[in-house]
């Protein structure tokens, strides 16, 4: 290794060349095309009248067996999504397809005083990052506790399956940024796992 400086900040250079062995060796260092995967980006417009555009989407089995992306998800700063990549058994029975995985998705163009959301799912966790403006993020549970978040760039809050939610867009042109622990097929309507306010006042 050597160290380097740019801008007056170091960083380590590794000088050993990476490219070494016989043909069978040197292929397992290079990727894999098996691991390549390809999603629907959008966008598509939200029940708030914004866009919603894909911004990746990876299988669960494809996120190196719980050691890359789950392990960059654990580290010590962020506690809360230790356990974001854990699932129920239950709802996961009632899917045509495995929707365990990692999808990113942002939502823009957001207008001030629109409502989005009023939803809830039974598999799917989430984390809301402000991006650009600020949003209310509304929470509720069968328990009847009631929660508000102000989301802006300086915050985001973790919602957790079985919580109803819905946002409100209190700046104009606010944009917000969601990792969720599940994918989506739009021709699929099982692996949609989002569930309307009406169901969830049949269910309280």
């Amino acid at each position: 290794m050597k160290e380097s400086k740019i801008f007056g900040v170091k960083y380590f250079v590794n000088t050993e060349p990476w490219l070494t062995g016989t043909n069978e060796e040197l292929v397992a260092q290079f990727g894999k095309v098996t691991r390549v995967s390809g999603f629907p980006k959008g966008p598509w417009v939200t029940k708030s009248d914004a866009e919603l555009s894909v911004l990746f989407a990876c299988e669960f089995e494809k996120l190196g067996a719980n050691k890359s992306v789950p392990y960059l998800l654990s580290i010590p700063k962020l506690p809360e999504l230790n356990d974001f990549f854990e699932y129920s058994s239950v709802p996961l029975d009632s899917v045509n397809q495995d929707i365990r995985g990692l999808r990113v998705y942002c939502i823009r163009s957001l207008l001030v005083g629109k409502e989005g959301g009023y939803e809830y799912h039974k598999i799917r966790d989430e984390v809301i990052f402000g991006l650009i403006g600020s949003v209310k993020v509304v929470l509720e549970d069968l328990a009847g506790n009631h929660e508000e978040y102000i989301i802006d760039s300086k915050h985001a809050v973790r919602i957790p399956a079985g919580v109803m939610h819905s946002y409100h867009v209190l700046e104009q042109g606010s944009a917000i940024f969601v990792l969720a622990n599940t994918l989506f097929d739009a021709k699929d309507a099982t692996t949609h796992d989002s569930y309307s306010l009406d169901d969830w006042e049949n269910i309280k």
